[in-house]
């Protein structure tokens, strides 16, 4: 893994268009990388529900897989585009590792078909690498 990496987190404009400010995180242990980066998106994106937390996040291939906690379904509460906000972050923070070509979202070790109903998560899903706001 590299040194630093980017976590995307959402925002929306006055004119209400969904946009990521990208902000960029120093690894602190390359063993844990992936973890670290992650934790820190669900600390300061504020689009992760209550009590989610990041359980492992381990790679297999060009697949990145992050297993949370249950209540990141459990507990998830919003809309279409609450869904895809979150997902979008961890799809392009995942795309912040030049290695990673897909990321999985797991809970409690398992796949999920979609946190709120809109989006399907049962497969890996293709990483961004999105043009953010810096």
């Amino acid at each position: 893994p590299p040194s630093e990496a980017k976590i995307y987190i959402p925002q929306v404009t006055p004119q209400g268009e969904l946009t990521y400010e990208s902000k960029t995180v120093a690894i602190q242990n390359p063993e844990t990388a992936y973890k670290e980066v992650f934790e820190k998106l669900i600390r300061e994106s504020g689009v992760f529900p209550q009590g989610a937390r990041l359980l492992s996040a381990t790679v297999q291939g060009e697949t990145l897989q992050l297993n949370f906690s249950e209540e990141l379904v459990s507990n998830f509460e919003g809309g279409s585009d609450d869904e895809a906000a979150l997902v979008n972050a961890i799809s392009s923070t995942a795309g912040s590792f030049p290695n990673i070509r897909h990321v999985q979202i797991l809970v409690q070790g398992k796949p999920i078909e979609s946190l709120g109903g809109h989006i399907d998560l049962s497969l890996a899903l293709p990483v961004t690498r999105p043009n953010a706001t810096p």
